[in-house]
């Protein structure tokens, strides 16, 4: 009964969101539209609303993709790819452009993390945060810190790897147990 009955409030809850935030929206052209709920099914084919930002929630059911901005939670079952995200983004694999927030998923790809990420696996091009997991990767790691077994940043303006294996080519040594920090 009690499963009924979520089912029924949760139906409800997106109806009316769908209905608020298009009503909300009609008045706006599509270009600079502002949803509070977003609904995607799959990638770059079904979703609702498609162009717009979202201030509120992303789900993808299984899947979310490249909205202009998301801002709030963006939530998927399997696979959450929303290029550009400021608040934060969950799914059992997480991928995009621009994250400012936090990110938490099996596997993390992104190309530039202002924030945290907290994976199995966290890669990223430019991190300024936390990378947490058993193996985190950043090209150019702005700032933060790198925990887990293996840590590798390509180049560390100011950062910090805490772990079994370090590799920092600008680190005190390149590759170092335990921790390891840039010499500039």
């Amino acid at each position: 009964m009690l499963r009924k009955v979520s089912v029924v409030a949760l139906f409800f809850v997106f109806a009316i969101g769908i209905v608020s935030t298009d009503l909300l929206a009609s008045a706006k052209s599509t270009s600079d539209s502002t949803y509070f709920l977003r609904l995607s099914i799959w990638p770059k084919k079904l979703s609702w609303p498609k162009k717009s930002k979202i201030s509120g929630i992303s789900l993808g059911l299984p899947s979310s993709y490249g909205v202009p901005l998301a801002t709030g939670a963006d939530l998927s079952l399997i696979w959450g790819d929303s290029q550009n995200v400021h608040g934060f983004k969950a799914a059992p694999v997480c991928t995009g452009a621009k994250l400012k927030g936090v990110q938490l998923a099996v596997f993390n790809k992104t190309d530039d993390i202002n924030g945290g990420e907290i994976g199995v696996v966290n890669l990223a091009k430019e991190s300024a945060g936390i990378q947490l997991g058993i193996y985190n990767k950043s090209e150019a790691n702005k700032g933060g810190a790198q925990l887990g077994i293996v840590n590798f940043a390509r180049n560390s303006d100011n950062g910090v790897q805490i772990g079994i294996i370090n590799i920092m080519k600008n680190g005190f040594l390149p590759i170092f147990p335990f921790f390891n920090f840039p010499v500039n």
